[in-house]
């Protein structure tokens, strides 16, 4: 439950807003949108698996 923040005085990178939004997600809430994506990112790659492979079993026939 911790914060780290960037020293506004440093004189390089980027201009920083260092007021935390009320919006801003809670750690667990990013780990369930990961959970989710690699998810989808499986799903897409077993059903491409299985396409490829109908498609070299077709073309053998």
């Amino acid at each position: 439950d911790r914060v780290l923040r960037l020293d506004p005085a440093l004189p390089f990178g980027d201009a920083r807003d260092l007021d935390l939004l009320p919006n801003t997600l809670p750690p667990q809430r990013h780990l369930g949108y990961a959970v989710q994506w690699f998810g989808l990112a499986l799903t897409v790659l077993v059903v491409a698996l299985v396409l490829e492979r109908r498609r070299r079993r077709s073309v053998a026939l």
